[in-house]
């Protein structure tokens, strides 16, 4: 089935479909056991498919025959750091499950999100983005032919698994003919016992009908029709839900550079020197003596990433043996003072005789360069700034607060309530 890019609410079929085609994918996978690496299954709140590489999607039944679609595929482009965000049930209906929503929310980003009550919907997206990952997520289960052709992927790679000779594996069109009854039975919710042990036999390899069929029936699609899980339908969007960012990421990242840029260093004690800054120092002597003698190392350092630049005496780039061995994070850590904190910034100046370090713990110093690394993220500058005690966090903290991309300074970058800084 073709989908449009970005994907459009017509581009989807009947809610039906798509539930009886992911709840057999389910199926398949309780039946297949823990071969597969992708999280498919049917909870109470819904069907939950995860590719098991961060791409997922969500279909819940709401309450009075309605739909939610939710998903992120790393394909798509809803979340771009340099725009500035929007949100994805902005238009949405009252009647949308918002503390389901709250909970997907907080799992992590949502890239889609398309609604049924008697039609497919979605929010108007900006004319920026070009792709939401709908049609990649989705496609493949949104018609009984695109399933089998997916299914029969992955079930052939199962069985090889657990075969002697791989020639004996059946082929694809053969193993999705195995499955066509069930699939097919599946549209109508017609699907008994004898339909899935069928199929087992037909797959030729191990395979737990039993399992299967559980799944299916819970998902109402077999004889007997039980009510499949549904989540009670919201009465009005919530008060309190916030509205989208007022800035994009990096309107946010630059206002905190800017404020960081503009700051001093707090009068701290020096670090002290240990066995792992020592060994560093002796390697960068060693470059010296090979580099005109002296050669300068920049290190900036968060919690997840890190970046260097090594030069010597004429600001030219150094390539050296052993920088590659040489962690970054374990000379940060090492350093850490339990209240003072750790520092993101480090400068070796190194020559023949002696070494020089510089560090910067509260601003973002001129010396830390521009293009060999990137300033620490906010997350990383909140993690850091938690872990310290209050009297060891600089004066620009307040914007990492999360409510900043919601409700940006307008003026001058000082603290709320301090005079002539927002009230």
């Amino acid at each position: 089935m073709s989908f449009h890019s970005p994907g459009r609410p017509d581009d989807l079929p009947e809610p039906s479909v798509i539930w009886a085609m992911a709840a057999l994918s389910c199926a398949v996978s309780a039946g297949i056991g823990d071969f597969w690496p992708e999280l498919r299954r049917l909870e109470d709140d819904g069907l939950y498919l995860d590719d098991g590489g961060g791409d997922w999607w969500r279909l819940t039944r709401v309450e009075g025959g309605r739909y939610l679609l939710v998903g992120w595929d790393r394909i798509g482009d809803t979340h771009m750091p340099h725009q500035r965000p929007f949100d994805h049930f902005g238009q949405a209906p009252d009647w949308l499950p918002w503390a389901w929503v709250d909970r997907a929310e907080k799992r992590g980003e949502i890239g889609f999100a398309y609604w049924w009550d008697g039609a497919w919907r979605r929010v108007d997206y900006p004319a920026w983005v070009e792709n939401d990952g709908l049609g990649i997520a989705c496609s493949s289960l949104s018609s009984v032919d695109g399933a089998l052709s997916m299914l029969a992927d992955f079930v052939g790679q199962a069985l090889a698994d657990h075969m002697d000779d791989p020639d004996d594996l059946p082929a694809d069109v053969r193993l999705a003919e195995a499955m066509r009854p069930v699939a097919e039975a599946a549209i109508t919710r017609r699907i008994g016992v004898e339909d899935v042990r069928e199929m087992a036999r037909r797959l030729v390899g191990p395979f737990d009908a039993d399992a299967a069929f559980a799944v299916l029936e819970r998902a109402g699609l077999t004889l007997g029709h039980r009510v499949p899980p549904e989540v009670p339908a919201g009465t009005g969007r919530p008060v309190e839900r916030r509205g989208p960012w007022a800035i994009s990421g990096v309107e946010w990242e630059t206002l905190v550079d800017e404020a960081a840029r503009g700051a001093v260093e707090l009068d701290r004690p020096e670090a002290p020197e240990n066995d792992l800054l020592r060994d560093w120092g002796e390697w960068l002597r060693g470059l010296a003596a090979e580099h005109g003698g002296a050669v300068t190392h920049t290190i900036t350092c968060g919690e997840r990433v890190s970046g260097s630049s090594l030069e010597d005496s004429e600001g030219r780039q150094i390539r050296a043996d052993g920088d590659s061995d040489r962690d970054a994070f374990e000379l940060r850590g090492s350093e850490r003072h339990p209240e003072r904190g750790a520092w993101f910034f480090l400068r070796l100046r190194a020559g023949t005789e002696e070494v020089v370090v510089d560090r910067a713990y509260d601003h973002f110093p001129a010396w830390s360069g521009i293009g060999f690394a990137s300033t620490p993220s906010i997350g990383d500058l909140r993690v850091e700034m938690d872990r310290r005690s209050p009297e060891w966090r600089p004066d620009w903290v307040w914007l990492l607060d999360e409510e900043i991309p919601h409700d940006p300074p307008t003026g001058p970058l000082v603290p709320p309530g301090v005079t002539g800084g927002p009230a």
